[in-house]
């Protein structure tokens, strides 16, 4: 019997939330990174991180309708116990309100690891198989290093469990970055 274990990240991948990670460098300068941005920041000796728009309900929230459709959909075909969103913020209960507002009603798991490390996400992952009688995991997640890290670990301790991998770069940040580089060439 095949039995899939779903992942869906939230932030970049179920929904643009608008939120950004306050960066306070050595020398005291201020920047501030959205979660994909963010994704591949290099840390600098002194910094000093603020996450807490993270743990609130997505200020300027969309749903991302491709990646939050095919949730619905496995839903409806494999039940809420197959589903989870896996996130880095360290709260849940906003990211189940805001999929709630906009039109979630099924109750899935929804998992905070409250960290970036893409280790934690896959030491959840790997507590999660313990627990089931899994024959693969698919997931959906914008960030190559949690998909990696995930999927290593599926391969050097679950190797009989198939993993299906979706790297979600949505439209919206293309459109973001295009919109920018005309902005700067431009001086729109």
């Amino acid at each position: 019997m095949n039995n899939t274990l779903f992942i869906f990240d939230f932030d970049d991948t179920l929904v643009f939330s608008g939120a950004v990670v306050h960066i306070t460098h050595a020398d005291g300068s201020k920047e501030s990174l959205e979660s994909h941005e963010f994704a591949t920041y290099q840390e600098q000796p002194g910094d000093q991180f603020d996450y807490s728009e993270f743990d609130t309900y997505p200020p300027d929230g969309k749903i991302i309708k491709k990646t939050f459709s095919k949730m619905l959909d496995v839903i409806s075909v494999h039940g809420p116990d197959n589903v989870i969103v896996l996130s880095a913020r360290g709260n849940s209960v906003p990211m189940r309100q805001f999929l709630k507002d906009n039109g979630l009603s099924s109750n899935i798991e929804i998992v905070g690891v409250g960290s970036s490390n893409p280790q934690d996400k896959a030491s959840y992952v790997e507590q999660k198989l313990k627990t089931g009688n899994w024959t693969s995991v698919e997931i959906f997640e914008d960030s190559v290093a949690n998909i990696n890290a995930i999927g290593s670990m599926i391969s050097s301790k679950y190797p009989n469990i198939f993993y299906m991998k979706n790297h979600i770069q949505a439209e919206g940040i293309l459109r973001k970055t295009v919109y920018n580089l005309l902005k700067e060439l431009f001086c729109l």
